[in-house]
């Protein structure tokens, strides 16, 4: 759709099922887009001794989301920070110089260790093919659809290298947003609500004094384990109809609501995100120590073990 601001090439502005790329030039970045513009990214990796796998992603208004993946995925949340810093550094890959003849197999080419596809649509984007690292420890690379194979640097290949597992490409942080856009927080009768840099509690309560590091541990939560399965899904739901969970909301400066709910089950903890409809974690069991301020009373704080 938008491949010309895509690729933002020169003065190309034109939307082409054909690309029209330069060939590969040593010392200067190869990629030149706007990295807002990118709207779906194909990974596939096929690294030596790891299984193969393949993900794609798709980013739409509220951010990056898993569109496929080797597994069942109810909770389709990507972690849209990496993606995007990744997508960054792939604007600094650099061709550092062609590599000799020979067949693309002995580059670690036939088939790639590594495919990353992207663009502004699902139709034709951009793929960047991976290959072995040479003596020097810098990759071989295609930029397709050019043939010639290229020792190719930079952060986006080191990232490239982290990514071992689909999984780590998913939004861990159970929150989402952030906890400057955060006003107004509450649990039952207890509430608290920011009053320029400070936080106040609500009908004349004291606000305890570590209040703004719970809640920054509040929003670096992380998840411990994804609900993939309807079965599991299901249960926790009866389960929770059968209980009173802590239920917790926080209001942005636009009053709206990202509703917290935390079940103490006999296996585990854990809680579903309104901004996660559908979906439940299972959360680290410390997560009820950074919430006791907001829990109502002694016996709950008990029963939960925070106390």
């Amino acid at each position: 759709m938008f491949l010309g601001a895509l690729l933002a090439f020169a003065s190309c502005t034109k939307s082409t099922s054909s690309l029209d790329l330069p060939a590969p030039t040593t010392g200067r970045a190869f990629y030149a887009f706007a990295r807002d513009d990118v709207r779906f990214l194909e990974l596939m990796r096929r690294y030596p001794g790891e299984d193969p796998w393949r993900v794609v992603l798709k980013r739409d208004d509220s951010g990056w989301k898993i569109e496929s993946a080797p597994a069942p995925v109810l909770d389709r949340l990507a972690d849209g920070t990496f993606v995007d810093h990744w997508l960054d550094t792939l604007r600094t890959l650099t061709p550092f110089e062609r590599a000799r003849e020979g067949a693309a197999k002995s580059f670690g080419l036939d088939p790639p260790r590594a495919v990353l596809k992207f663009g502004a649509s699902s139709g034709p984007g951009l793929t960047l093919e991976i290959g072995d690292e040479s003596q020097t420890g810098i990759r071989f690379a295609r930029f397709a659809p050019e043939t010639a194979v290229m020792l190719t640097e930079g952060a986006a290949i080191q990232m490239l290298g982290m990514i071992q597992d689909w999984q780590s490409l998913r939004k861990r942080t159970w929150l989402t947003g952030s906890l400057d856009d955060v006003d107004v927080i509450r649990s039952g009768k207890r509430a608290y609500e920011r009053q320029g840099l400070a936080w106040k509690a609500a009908a004349g309560r004291s606000s305890a004094a570590d209040l703004p590091a719970r809640l920054e541990n509040l929003f670096h939560q992380r998840i411990k384990r994804f609900v993939d399965t309807t079965e599991e899904t299901a249960r926790l739901d009866e389960r929770a109809r059968g209980s009173k969970p802590i239920e917790i909301t926080l209001l942005d400066r636009r009053d709206r609501p990202q509703t917290l709910q935390i079940l103490a089950a006999d296996d585990g903890i854990y809680g579903r995100n309104s901004t996660r409809p559908g979906t439940w974690a299972e959360l680290h069991p410390e997560i009820l120590q950074t919430l006791s301020f907001l829990i109502q009373s002694e016996s709950t704080a008990t029963k939960l073990g925070t106390k």
